[in-house]
């Protein structure tokens, strides 16, 4: 009986044995597979937290008392433009420029103008109003005449806050006489 329970025991550890040796072999293969879908869902994660921007540039339909005879107005779209009276920004043609930001209209003076080309400028504007203490960056392209004395002109506005976040759109729009 002795004997019996050696063959049992010996075939139980075999058993024992061959089982806790059967975890599978890890390939390249599959740690590529998941390094891979570790990377789709960290890219599924980054889609879904979407952030908020920090302020809104708003549109604004009247003409503020300093924007008088020669100026650009420009809309967020086609769409507005066309329409009229939903303007994201103005200036006078000069040195003085309007962003409604947050349902305030700001006033912005010019700090510099660069003509890259004949048809590129770039500008920067600060705020007027220290409390407010924004930047404004312009860059816009002409793109051609729209009338007797306006050229049609596109591109972006970049508004910064005094932390440093910023609000960038595009836009479309006209300046002239």
């Amino acid at each position: 009986m002795n004997t019996l329970l050696k063959k049992i025991l010996f075939c139980f550890s075999i058993l024992l044995f061959t089982a806790c040796n059967s975890k599978k072999e890890t390939t390249t293969s599959d740690v590529d597979s998941t390094t891979e879908t570790s990377i789709l869902r960290e890219e599924i994660i980054k889609e879904e937290i979407v952030e908020e921007p920090a302020f809104s540039i708003d549109t604004f339909s009247d003409f503020p008392p300093e924007i008088d005879g020669c100026s650009c107005y420009f809309s967020k779209n086609e769409a507005d433009f066309k329409g009229g009276k939903k303007y994201s920004y103005m200036d006078n043609y000069e040195k003085i420029a309007f962003v409604k930001i947050d349902g305030v209209l700001v006033k912005f003076v010019q700090t510099n103008s660069e003509m890259v080309t004949e048809t590129h400028y770039k500008n920067t504007y600060k705020s007027e109003n220290a409390t407010q203490n924004y930047t404004l960056e312009t860059e816009t392209e002409r793109e051609s005449q729209n009338g007797d004395e306006t050229f049609l002109y596109t591109g972006t506005l970049k508004v910064t806050n005094q932390e440093g976040k910023s609000v960038k759109e595009s836009f479309i729009g006209e300046c002239g006489c």
